[in-house]
């Protein structure tokens, strides 16, 4: 850790979180997410002559995310005059704050304008970021208590504890490039990622996809491709089968909850299947609003999935294909706590 410390402030306006009116969130010492009538009045004339007078009358309108630190305690080797990198580093940790609370319930809440500001003006930045939707597509605001921030953070840091995340900004700064690189690919690391990172990392990227569109058919496309990155063990025979099997008796113990777990899937995997392929939807899949409650209902199902492997079986999970492929086979589905099965 480097000796060299820089004192910055980071503004990010929260998309779609309702907060009460005069509502403060302490997330810790460093960090709070601001309601609009407090947000408004921590504008003065600095920052509307660095971030320019159009950028700063969003502030007001949204719930303001303040980080206010020393970047030397945050970042590794640091070095004043890579302040991208910094703000790298922030991205990744604003992107765990907001999507730790897809854990608690859907939402759409993200960061989707950003001010960084430290002591070196030359690097003072704004950022845009196209926004996320809920499971029905819609940017519709989603109130969250403070106590829900806390039980949200509590599941991320343990969901780390399972699978450290490979794109980390601390676990790639060596690896990341010059200024210019950094202003023709925005604070995304992704592209320096490896192939080979674990099931439940892949997964959470596909949630994060589906979570970037508001398309109901596209939303379920990657809702099941972070399911086949879960259960899938490298054999793509009878996957839909395999997939629904699976699911549902990670999450039930009833049969015929598993058999409503199991065909929920079945017609999500059927939806995704037609997109992918070229295929007309058929049926009532054609209908909007029924694309619409399957995007919801596979929402929740993915949830409570995520939630169950973090809680009871990371070590599963983190298994090579054909250990993974002996576990499910031998101890979730068959195992002698099993009394009851699905049949086709």
């Amino acid at each position: 850790m480097s000796d060299i410390v820089m004192n910055f402030e980071f503004w990010g306006v929260v998309d779609s979180l309702l907060l009460e009116t005069s509502e403060t969130l302490t997330i810790d010492n460093q960090t709070n997410v601001f309601a609009p009538e407090v947000a408004v009045t921590l504008i003065n004339d600095f920052h509307l002559k660095f971030f320019g007078e159009i950028a700063v009358s969003m502030i007001p309108k949204q719930p303001l995310l303040v980080i206010s630190s020393e970047l030397g305690n945050l970042v590794p080797n640091f070095n004043p005059s890579e302040a991208y990198k910094s703000m790298a580093f922030l991205k990744d940790f604003t992107h765990d704050l907001t999507t730790a609370l897809w854990f608690i319930k859907d939402n759409g809440v993200c960061v989707r304008q950003s001010f960084f500001m430290p002591e070196d003006i030359e690097q003072t930045g704004v950022a845009y970021y196209q926004g996320l939707t809920n499971a029905e597509g819609f940017r519709k605001p989603t109130k969250f208590t403070i106590e829900e921030f806390s039980e949200s953070a509590v599941i991320m840091e343990k969901f780390k504890q399972v699978c450290p995340p490979p794109n980390a900004a601390e676990n790639l700064h060596d690896k990341m490039g010059t200024r210019d690189e950094f202003l023709q690919r925005g604070l995304d690391s992704n592209h320096l990622l490896p192939y080979n990172f674990p099931r439940l990392t892949r997964a959470l990227f596909m949630l994060d996809q589906a979570r970037r569109t508001p398309a109901p058919v596209v939303k379920i496309t990657f809702y099941m491709s972070a399911f086949e990155c879960l259960f899938s063990d490298g054999d793509t025979e009878a996957i839909t089968y395999k997939l629904g099997q699976r699911v549902a008796f990670l999450l039930a113990t009833d049969k015929q909850e598993r058999l409503n777990i199991r065909n929920s899937v079945k017609e999500g995997y059927k939806v995704r299947s037609s997109y992918i392929h070229g295929s007309e939807l058929s049926g009532q899949l054609k209908n909007h609003d029924k694309l619409i409650s399957i995007s919801v209902e596979i929402d929740d199902l993915l949830r409570k999935t995520f939630l169950k492997v973090i809680s009871e079986y990371g070590e599963q999970f983190m298994l090579s294909n054909n250990a993974f492929k002996k576990w499910l086979e031998e101890e979730l589905i068959y195992g002698s706590n099993q009394s009851s099965r699905v049949t086709t």
